[in-house]
């Protein structure tokens, strides 16, 4: 799936097509323009994220901003979308601070929005293990992980001063482009109806946990119910692979749990 001649036209586009790595394999760079295919199926998500980013006033954090095409639309009958190229790379190691910041500034700039109603009729393995994850244990977990996800619901207790809102709910390194110059920049949205606070675990629970570096985890110590926000972005993770039936790297999350578990013990 590769652009041509007329999808540049429909958004005044010049220059040579450059494929991009990642996003799915559906992503080009025109100049300073990305050109992204949707699937008729996620064009209700595109034009919901595009409408989002285009009213955030970024404020210590970037996000790709849409460009509509010569009709006004942000996705073309044709299935494409164009939006701004991100300068940046991942290397966050030096900049776990500016991120946390970036990531609290970011998910205050949209906590008004409201919850799209696509949240609400999906049910996808990824919407059931959030659900599981706050909510009623599924019946049937896979066995090789079943022993992991009980000791993390035998820690997990009920959470109140926590608000509801839109956050980005696969916050991990390839979805924060950081820069010496700029300040860092949410990428790749996938909206979940759940407090701040969780996106700022599921952050940490990748960059500390699952890559066994503990001591990064102090960056987190001022997040309010920090803790038990772990337990839920470890339960998730797991629940996720239990979802599919499909164990991998488990010797990772088998340290990654560990190390939830001696912290909130």
């Amino acid at each position: 799936m590769k652009p041509n001649e007329s999808v540049l036209k429909e958004f005044n586009l010049q220059g040579d097509i450059e494929f991009l790595p990642g996003g799915e394999g559906k992503s080009y760079k025109v100049g300073a323009i990305v050109l992204k295919h949707v699937d008729i199926s996620s064009e209700e998500y595109t034009n919901w994220v595009a409408d989002l980013f285009s009213k955030i006033e970024e404020n210590g954090f970037r996000v790709a901003k849409p460009v509509k095409n010569v009709n006004g639309n942000w996705v073309t009958p044709d299935g494409w979308s164009a939006w701004e190229f991100l300068e940046g790379n991942h290397d966050y190691k030096d900049q776990v601070k500016q991120s946390i910041d970036a990531i609290i500034t970011f998910h205050n700039a949209i906590k008004s929005f409201p919850k799209p109603v696509f949240l609400g009729e999906d049910d996808t393995p990824y919407i059931r293990a959030d659900k599981y994850t706050w909510g009623a244990r599924p019946k049937n977990i896979h066995p090789d992980l079943k022993d992991l996800v009980e000791s993390l619901y035998s820690l997990r207790k009920p959470v109140n001063g926590l608000e509801n809102q839109i956050i980005h709910g696969d916050l991990n390194p390839d979805n924060i482009l950081v820069s010496d110059s700029l300040p860092p920049a949410i990428i790749d949205m996938t909206p979940y109806w759940r407090p701040a606070e969780f996106a700022l675990a599921i952050y940490a629970y990748w960059i500390a946990c699952y890559r066994d570096e503990q001591d990064v985890l102090n960056f987190f110590k001022d997040i309010k119910k920090f803790d038990q926000m772990l337990v839920r972005a470890g339960i998730r993770m797991l629940l996720i692979m239990s979802e599919f039936n499909k164990i991998h790297e488990l010797d990772k999350y088998k340290r990654a749990t560990e190390i939830v578990l001696q912290r909130v013990r």
